[in-house]
């Protein structure tokens, strides 16, 4: 499909074109937009495609956000620094406290290669990050924290019975 062709289609139309040339495996959701698994090393991933006549916009969930207030500073913080180091790629929490990673594109002159580019690296982003997201989340980095603390802290043979 040459590039003109693109230019007239609706912008769900394109997205299912743009995402068969890619080599996706994908579905229609009730949005318009378009749905793709992926197997990850620690879970799978659902990825979301929507587009308009403006902007492509992928993203997918990575955790719940927590409830308590130390860990969401500490998580928010990880994510600032996070976002300083990605390009296209944002972390960002949603209104149903869920932290969702997403990229946004201009649509113009979009062809399958970038989609496909833009979606791989948003999995892969997603992947490498998911672990420490999830150990901040759950408290679990500030708990290693502390315990090394107090192993650093000990004194040597402190609390063993010597003679």
């Amino acid at each position: 499909m040459s590039e003109s062709d693109y230019d007239h289609q609706d912008p769900p139309e394109k997205l299912q074109e743009l995402l068969t040339a890619a080599g996706f495996i994908h579905q229609r959701v009730s949005s318009g937009g378009r749905t793709m698994i992926f197997n990850g090393q620690f879970r799978d991933w659902v990825l979301f495609a929507h587009l308009n006549d403006s902007w492509l916009h992928v993203q997918t969930t990575v955790c719940a956000f927590p409830a308590e207030p130390g860990l969401r500073a500490e998580l928010l913080l990880w994510m600032a620094r996070a976002g300083r180091d990605l390009s296209l790629l944002k972390y960002t929490v949603d209104k149903e406290d869920r932290v969702i990673l997403e990229a946004q594109v201009r649509a113009e002159r979009l062809e399958a290669e970038d989609v496909s580019n833009l979606v791989g690296f948003l999995h892969n982003t997603a992947e490498r990050d998911y672990l420490a997201i999830l150990r901040l989340a759950r408290g679990e980095a500030r708990l290693e924290a502390l315990s090394a603390a107090f192993q650093r802290d000990a004194l040597p043979g402190e609390g063993s019975a010597t003679g």
